[in-house]
C-alpha cells in the first residue's frame, strides 16, 4: 500500500478533534514505505495513527525506543490510559481561585475561574507531557486550546500551580515559570502558538477570523517530524541534519514560516534568540527558560563538532551513557582523533577537587535551573565555573549551587587546586560589553571578527556593539557583514547604524540578496529606514519586494500583537501613518497591555501633531505591571514636551530606580535633575556613572557643562580634557580651550 504526500496532506487533524485522528491514522506516514495489510491494525496503545507503527515494520529497534520516549507521549488525547492526575473530585486552592478536578460521563473537567471572572467547567481535550510533570489542555470555543496553569506533579502525586513560589534559592538554581497573575486563558498559554509545534508534528497554526483553524499531521512528535516527509524516503539511517532536526523545538527562538523539514536551513524557518538578557545572564548562562539548542552553540564542543546524537539517544532521548561515563568517552587520556583537545585525566578528586563527596561531571559543567517548579535542566553551555567572575558581575556559578561559604572562597579553592591563571573565554568580553563599559569596545570587536569563537558568541558581541561610537565597532559590523557564518551576518545587521552611509547602503543592497530568508528580510526591514538611500529603480524594487516578504511573515502570525507593531513600523518609515495607526490599534485590540504597542502609538501622535493625545497612552503605559523603562522614559519625554520638568523628573528617578546598570536611564536621570536645578545630584549621579560606564561621550560632555556652569573650572578642564583626548575634534578642542583660559583667569598672573 502506497500513498503520495498530496493524499497525507488532505487527511490532516483538523481543530484537534479526537474523533478524526482515526481517519488521519490509515493514511499519516505511509508515503514511500511498502506496508503490510495486518500492519494497518497498528500495534502500540500509545499511538492512534498507523504512521509511526508503519515505520517500525523496518526500524524495529528505533521505533521501540521511540514509543517510551517523552516526544511519543508528549501530547494525547485525555483518556483513561493518558490522564495521570487525581480527577477525582480532587479540590485545589491557588490566589484565591478554587479548581475542582472531576469525570463526567468518561469527561475530565476542570471547574475553575474563566477569563471574565466566572465559574465555569471545561473539558480537557489532551494531556500534555508524562514526567516531571503532565499538563492538560483545554479546548475554547474559537478553536484556541490552552494549557492550563496548574498541572500534575508526577513524582508526588500531588497538583500544583504554575507560577513561582516565593522561596529563597541560589541565582543559578532559582525558579522560573510565568508571571504571576497571568491567566491560563491567556496567549503566554496558547497551544497553538505557543506549544504546537514542536508537540505535534507539520502543525499549521491556521488563523480563522477570530479564532484558529490549526491542523497537524500527528498529535504528537512522529518519525517525520525529525526525518523528513516519507515520499523521498530511503533506509538511510545515518545523522544527515546533525543538529538541525533538534534545534526547532529545543532552542528559544522566533518563527518565521512554517512547514520545517530536517533537510532545510534553520534560519529559513526559526531565528534562535541570542544568548544574552534578558533570557540569559550577561555571560551566556541559561537563566529564562531557554530549552539547550542556544546554549550549547556557545559551547566549544560545539565548536569541535560535537553534536546532540553523540549524548543523547535521538529516538528515546535518554543519554548514551550514564553519569560520568558518558563524558569520559572523550575526555580521557586517549580521546579520539578529531578531539584531541579532550585529552587528560578528569575523574579525580584533583580535578573536581571533591575528595569525598561523590560528584559528576555536570554538577559543575552543566549546572541545572529549575523551570515550571519541579523541571530541572541542564545548562548546556558546557563551561568552567568561574567565581571571579560572579565576584566581579554578579553571575551565577555553579559552586554556589551546592556551597554556601561564598565566591571569594569557591574562587580561591579552585585556585589551590588548578592555579590562578583561567582560559580565555568569551564570556569575560560579553559581561564588560553588557554593562555598557566604554573600553569593552575593541574587545567586542575582535570576538565579533573572531573566526575561531562560537558563532552566537559572535553574534552576541555584535549586538552588544551598538551601543558603541569609536571606530572598532563600525569597523567589525563591516567585516560582519559579509561574514559566512549566517548568524554572524544577521547580527551585523541588527548594528548596521554603526557603519559609514556608503557602505551601509552596499551592505543592505548586498543583504537583500541573501540566500538566508531571516537575513534578507531583516535587510529589507531595516533598508526601509533607509529608503531614500535606495534612487535607483532597480534597487529600490528589490528593496520594496523582500519588504513584502518580511510582511508576509508578519501577516501569517496577525494573531500576535508583536506582528501588528513590527507592520506599523513598516508603515511608519513608509510615511504611511494611518495604516500604522490602524496597525498598532490591532496590536493593542489584541492585548490591551502591549507596552510596545502603547508607546509606539504616542510616539506615532507625536509625529503627527496630535502629542496631546500622547499622554494618556503612556500614562495607561506607566501604570501595568510589572513596570518596564521604556514606558517611564516615554513619558518622561512627553513631560518634558509639555512642559513639566519635574513630573519628568519623577519617571526618569523610576527609570533609574528600575534599571541602574542603564547607561541610558544613568545619563537622563542626571540631565533631569540638573535641569531641575539639583546639580550636585546631578554631578553624582553622572560621576558614578562614569565609574560604572567608562568615558562615553555624552557623560563627559554633561558633567562638563555643570562643572563649567557651576564655575568650577578646574574639575570642567579636567573632563574638557577627557573629551579631547577620547574624541578628538575641533569643539573639544576649543571647549578644553575655554577652560582652561576660566581657570588662568580666575587665578590671575602667576
Amino acid at each position: 500500500m502506497k500513498k503520495n504526500r498530496g493524499q497525507l496532506r488532505t487527511q490532516r487533524v483538523k481543530n484537534l478533534n479526537p474523533s478524526l485522528v482515526a481517519l488521519a491514522s490509515a493514511a499519516f506516514f505511509l508515503g514511500g514505505c511498502e506496508v503490510p495489510d495486518d500492519h494497518l491494525k497498528g500495534s502500540s496503545a500509545l499511538t492512534e495513527y498507523v504512521g509511526s507503527d508503519s515505520c517500525g515494520t523496518c526500524h524495529a529497534t528505533q521505533y521501540q525506543s521511540w514509543l517510551t520516549s517523552h516526544h511519543a507521549m508528549s501530547m494525547q488525547p485525555a483518556t483513561s490510559e493518558s490522564v495521570l492526575g487525581n480527577f477525582d473530585e480532587a479540590a485545589f486552592s491557588h490566589g484565591g481561585i478554587e479548581t475542582l478536578f472531576r469525570k463526567i460521563d468518561g469527561r475530565y473537567i476542570v471547574q475553575t475561574k474563566a477569563a471574565e471572572g466566572t465559574y465555569k467547567e471545561f473539558t480537557i481535550a489532551y494531556t500534555f507531557g508524562v514526567d516531571p510533570l503532565q499538563q492538560y489542555l483545554i479546548e475554547l470555543d474559537d478553536g484556541r486550546y490552552q494549557a492550563f496553569d496548574i498541572a500534575w506533579d508526577i513524582r508526588r502525586k500531588r497538583w500544583f500551580h504554575l507560577s513561582p513560589v516565593l522561596e529563597h534559592r541560589s541565582a543559578s538554581s532559582g525558579i522560573e515559570t510565568v508571571p504571576k497573575g497571568v491567566h491560563w486563558a491567556s496567549r503566554g498559554f496558547n497551544w497553538n502558538r505557543q506549544c504546537a509545534d514542536c508537540h505535534s508534528t507539520n502543525v499549521q497554526v491556521g488563523l480563522a477570523k477570530g479564532g484558529y483553524e490549526t491542523t497537524f499531521d500527528a498529535h504528537n512528535v512522529a518519525c517525520e517530524a525529525c526525518h523528513g516527509a516519507g515520499l523521498p524516503h530511503t533506509n538511510d539511517t545515518s545523522k544527515p541534519y546533525a543538529d538541525v532536526a533538534c534545534a526547532p523545538c529545543h532552542s528559544r527562538r522566533s518563527q518565521i514560516a512554517e512547514g520545517f523539514q530536517p533537510t532545510n536551513q534553520l534560519l529559513d524557518y526559526y531565528v534562535p534568540a541570542p544568548t544574552i538578557g534578558p533570557l540569559y545572564f550577561d555571560d551566556g548562562q541559561i537563566r529564562d527558560e531557554v530549552y539547550v539548542y542556544g546554549s550549547f552553540l556557545q559551547s566549544r564542543m560545539h565548536m569541535a563538532g560535537v553534536t546532540c546524537s553523540d549524548c543523547h539517544a535521538p529516538h528515546s532521548a535518554r543519554l548514551q551513557s550514564s553519569g560520568n561515563a558518558l563524558c569520559l568517552r572523550c575526555h580521557n587520556e586517549n580521546p579520539p582523533n578529531n578531539f584531541q583537545d579532550a585529552l587528560g585525566n578528569f575523574d579525580t578528586p584533583h580535578h573536581h577537587m571533591h575528595a569525598v563527596t561523590p560528584i559528576e561531571c555536570v554538577d559543575c559543567h552543566m549546572p541545572k535551573r529549575t523551570y515550571m517548579q519541579i523541571d530541572d535542566r541542564h545548562d548546556h553551555s558546557l563551561r568552567v565555573p568561574r567565581p571571579d567572575l560572579s565576584i566581579k558581575y554578579g553571575t551565577p556559578n555553579a559552586c554556589s549551587n551546592c556551597h554556601d561559604e561564598g565566591d571569594e572562597w569557591a574562587m580561591q579553592q579552585i585556585i589551590q587546586y588548578h592555579g590562578s591563571r583561567r582560559r580565555s573565554h568569551f564570556s569575560e568580553t560579553l559581561l564588560s560589553g553588557s554593562r555598557q563599559h566604554l573600553d569593552a569596545e575593541r574587545d567586542l570587536a575582535e570576538l565579533a571578527n573572531d573566526p575561531g569563537q562560537p558563532p552566537m558568541a559572535r553574534a552576541n558581541a555584535l549586538l552588544l556593539l551598538g551601543g558603541y561610537e569609536l571606530g572598532y565597532s563600525a569597523e567589525a559590523v563591516t567585516n560582519s557583514l559579509k561574514d559566512p557564518q549566517p548568524l554572524v551576518r544577521l547580527h551585523a545587521l541588527r548594528s548596521v547604524d554603526r557603519v559609514d552611509q556608503n557602505k551601509r547602503h552596499g551592505a543592505l543592497k548586498r543583504l537583500l540578496e541573501d540566500p538566508i530568508k531571516a537575513i534578507r528580510t531583516d535587510a529589507a526591514r531595516i533598508a526601509v529606514e533607509h529608503l531614500s538611500d535606495f534612487t535607483e529603480p532597480s534597487e529600490r524594487a528589490l528593496l520594496l519586494s523582500v519588504l513584502e516578504e518580511y510582511k508576509a511573515i508578519q501577516t501569517q502570525q496577525s494573531d500576535l500583537p508583536e506582528a501588528h507593531t513590527n507592520l506599523a513600523a513598516i508603515s511608519i518609515a513608509l510615511g504611511q501613518f494611518d495604516a500604522a495607526e490602524k496597525q498598532l490599534r490591532n496590536a493593542l485590540a489584541i492585548e490591551p497591555e502591549w507596552i510596545p504597542g502603547l508607546v509606539n502609538l504616542a510616539d506615532l501622535y507625536r509625529r503627527v501633531g496630535r502629542d496631546s493625545e500622547a499622554g494618556d497612552i503612556l500614562e495607561k503605559a506607566i501604570a501595568i505591571k510589572p513596570p518596564i523603562v521604556e514606558a517611564q522614559i516615554a513619558y518622561g519625554m512627553w513631560l518634558i514636551r509639555s512642559g513639566r520638568p519635574g513630573d519628568a523628573l519623577n519617571q526618569f528617578q523610576r527609570g533609574y530606580e528600575l534599571e541602574p546598570d542603564g547607561l541610558r536611564n544613568s545619563y537622563l536621570y542626571a540631565l533631569a535633575l540638573n535641569a531641575n536645578d539639583r546639580r550636585e545630584q546631578a554631578i553624582g549621579v553622572a560621576e558614578l556613572a562614569v565609574d560604572r560606564f567608562g568615558d562615553h561621550r555624552i557623560l563627559l560632555e554633561l558633567l562638563a557643562t555643570m562643572y563649567r556652569d557651576a564655575e568650577s573650572f578646574d574639575e570642567a578642564l579636567r573632563y574638557a580634557t577627557r573629551l579631547e583626548e577620547r574624541f578628538g575634534g575641533e569643539v573639544y578642542r576649543t571647549l578644553r580651550a575655554q577652560m582652561l583660559l576660566a581657570v588662568r583667569k580666575r587665578d590671575g598672573p602667576s
